[in-house]
């Protein structure tokens, strides 16, 4: 190599590393993490424009902050200097104790030496890294540098934290993001609907919203359900109690407010309100019957009816494939006397044992029981038979368990002795016990009880429901009952236009005033027509039969616990004739008698001969 190859290759070597180390040095350095003291530095520069937060700059300047905890930025939530005074809106919860300050770990009622509103730390209030605020999710949790757990709520689109509503307008500085806390508005008493006992409801149904917050005074809280208003009847902080309003569609987004104290709190709930769906079930309608009075269904929801107009019984299960399947009963039974005047009794003095029979009830073994207005003899007696059916429905026997004597006694005595007038109404109550209708006008005797040693007494008498209010002038006309088996009976009656339910010993009025005209409302300022027979469903609700004939009303009303009435299916001023239909829009006439199978179909006999059915869905 000569002199000038090797001075040329030393200068290409030495321009080459020049390049290489500019190259490396024009490499930008890396950011350095932010110091605590600048971070503090540039908190406390932005404090200085803010007076409102002069008391909180106090504390947060005495704060020492590490390297490692502003590494990331700061999100500062800081509270005004009125929350350093302002100790009213601390709440105490049945439940737990809720705070105003969202970091607060207790609260002092006394006067505080301390500037601090309260014995949180100032690092309660700061959380590592610069947050936005937007990106917040109901319900996630904030862990603050002093380890507290702050909880973000979000309602209506104003976010709180552990109850505490933020200000979104924030100051963004270079490592910091400032947010104020609002102490103008009593946080603790934040309202919030979590949920609802259901999603499928009913109107007159109850139904609870629970949540928290709320007033413990019933009338103190206003409820909306699809903007119509619901009556509370019970309520807590926590939940409440109340009337679905009649007129409430449901949908995917039905709006639930509760109002107290002129602060709301509302949530848009998929709620399911459910229909009254009535039928005719049309084979029943070929039958010829009239004036069906009486209607049981028994365990295994074969349903009976009355046939009074042609004395006969009627069975049947809607379940059954195959189509229905009916049974009749007109069993003739043998008398005592000579029917036919031959001069002798003997087999050919029978006749049939259901005369002008309209009661029918069954008890648990599935036996059922009729009443016969006229009694087996053809005079005005009364009695009630016992029948008993195999699984295939037929009848293996039938006996006069009640009444049927003419020359017996009308009120009181053993069973078999007794001439009943008219039993129109019988049910088997929650302990077994036989009850039937008497209204001997005249006497003491409204409602009689069969004993198991087969001894009829009473058990309610006219006197007892006049003890109830002065205003009942009229001897009472049962015309429908029904036990719950919880133990409570409710009584129809047509003379004073009223519903009334007798539990622990004692009678009140559940529904009517005495007006007998259909129209809703609760208790006492509701009314009915002619209400005949009644039925309970699961949630303790009772269907009631309702004739108002003086404004051609045949109407199924529903009354709940707290007695609250609502009208269900038919319509006021539409007489007859009767028409299927959803709700108000169907029609019936003259209705007598209901029945509940264990699916929660009811079942209506009617003056037209027809057994409607009602599904609620």
């Amino acid at each position: 190599m000569n002199k000038n190859t090797f001075l040329f290759s030393f200068l290409l070597l030495f321009c080459m590393y020049s390049f290489s180390c500019k190259k490396e040095n024009s490499r930008p350095e890396k950011p350095t993490a932010p110091t605590a003291a600048a971070v503090k530095t540039e908190i406390v520069s932005i404090f200085k424009g803010i007076d409102s937060l002069s008391n909180f700059a106090a504390k947060f300047n005495e704060l020492q902050l590490s390297d490692e905890e502003v590494a990331a930025g700061l999100t500062v939530f800081a509270i005004s200097n009125k929350s350093f005074t302002d100790k009213t809106a601390t709440i105490h919860s049945s439940n737990h104790k809720v705070l105003m300050y969202i970091g607060a770990k207790s609260v002092n009622s006394q006067a505080n030496p301390d500037p601090f509103p309260d014995d949180s730390d100032i690092k309660d209030y700061i959380i590592k890294g610069k947050i936005n605020l937007n990106e917040l999710k109901d319900g996630q949790i904030l862990n603050a540098l002093s380890g507290k757990q702050l909880t973000v709520s979000i309602e209506e689109d104003i976010l709180y934290l552990n109850e505490v509503k933020v200000n979104s307008k924030g100051i963004h500085g270079t490592n910091v993001r400032l947010f104020t806390i609002d102490a103008s508005i009593n946080y603790n008493n934040l309202m919030k609907i979590t949920g609802f006992s259901e999603t499928g409801t009913f109107p007159g149904w109850l139904l609870t919203i629970y949540g928290r917050n709320f007033s413990a005074v019933a009338f103190e809280n206003t409820v909306q359900i699809d903007g119509k208003p619901a009556l509370v009847h019970i309520a807590s902080e926590d939940s409440l109690v109340v009337t679905v309003p009649a007129d409430v569609t449901g949908g995917s987004s039905v709006n639930v407010s509760v109002t107290k104290n002129n602060k709301s709190a509302t949530k848009d709930q998929a709620l399911t309100v459910m229909q009254a769906k009535i039928s005719t079930i049309d084979p029943v309608s070929s039958l010829k019957c009239r004036n069906i009075q009486g209607i049981t269904i028994d365990a295994d929801d074969n349903i009976f009816f009355t046939d009074p107009t042609n004395n006969r019984v009627i069975g049947f299960n809607p379940y059954k494939s195959g189509g229905l399947d009916f049974h009749f009963y007109r069993p003739l039974i043998q008398t005592k006397i000579d029917l036919n005047g031959d001069g002798k009794v003997d087999s050919q003095d029978r006749t049939y044992a259901f005369v002008n029979n309209w009661a029918i009830t069954s008890d648990p073994t599935g036996d059922l029981y009729i009443s016969s207005i006229y009694g087996t003899e053809g005079k005005n007696g009364g009695a009630i038979y016992k029948m008993t059916l195999n699984e295939s429905l037929e009848m293996t026997s039938l006996q006069l368990w009640a009444g049927g004597n003419p020359q017996g006694t009308i009120l009181e005595g053993p069973k078999e002795t007794l001439t009943f007038l008219k039993p129109t109404i019988m049910i088997f109550d929650y302990v077994g016990t036989l009850l039937f209708n008497q209204n001997v006008m005249g006497t003491d005797y409204a409602l009689e009880r069969i004993s198991g040693t087969g001894l009829v007494t009473k058990y309610l008498g006219n006197i007892d429901f006049k003890s109830v209010n002065m205003n009942i002038d009229k001897e009472v006309v049962i015309n429908g009952l029904v036990s719950d088996k919880s133990g409570p009976l409710y009584i129809s009656d047509v003379a004073n236009a009223r519903i009334w339910k007798y539990a622990s010993s004692k009678l009140q009025i559940l529904a009517g005033n005495g007006i007998p005209s259909a129209l809703d409302g609760v208790r006492e300022e509701a009314q009915v027509g002619s209400p005949f027979g009644m039925i309970l469903d699961d949630k303790g609700n009772l269907y009631v039969c309702d004739n108002d004939y003086a404004h051609e009303s045949f109407l199924i009303r529903v009354i709940n616990p707290f007695g609250v009435v609502t009208t269900i299916a038919g319509a006021k001023n539409s007489g007859g004739p009767s028409k299927d239909g959803i709700g108000l829009d169907a029609r019936f006439y003259g209705i007598n008698a209901i029945a509940r199978d264990s699916k929660g179909v009811m079942y209506i006999g009617t003056d037209e001969g027809t057994i409607r059915q009602l599904k609620i869905e």
